[in-house]
């Protein structure tokens, strides 16, 4: 049987980019307008019903002018062999596939943001 990464997994994203919504004053409707998405999308990524995808993920940070850093950093960094995760996701990704998935992740943003 296949492990799945379930929605729960991911919820904090939504409310980091919650968070920095409100932080810069914007109304859902105005970011999803900024951002080239729907203000419902917008809603669910925020209450956790929807894991936004890599290319809605990089609009949302965007539009909000945060780095990516400021949305999927997870408290405080520790090392797990060459990779570098942080303390908060390590409790939450336990296994190998999550982990890997992950690093996969997190090698395309940095590439989407490399100058």
């Amino acid at each position: 049987m296949q492990n799945r990464i379930g929605m729960k997994d991911f919820k904090w994203i939504g409310k980091r980019i919650k968070a920095a919504r409100k932080a810069s004053n914007l109304t859902q409707e105005y970011l999803a307008e900024k951002a080239g998405l729907s203000p419902t999308y917008i809603g669910q990524i925020e209450r956790g019903e929807r894991v936004p995808t890599l290319q809605s993920l990089i609009q949302l940070i965007e539009a909000l002018g945060v780095d990516i850093t400021d949305i999927i950093r997870k408290e405080a960094i520790v090392r797990i062999g060459d990779e570098t995760l942080k303390s908060g996701m390590s409790r939450v990704v336990f296994d190998e596939k999550k982990k890997e998935f992950l690093r996969e992740v997190a090698e395309l943003v940095e590439s989407h943001f490399a100058t």
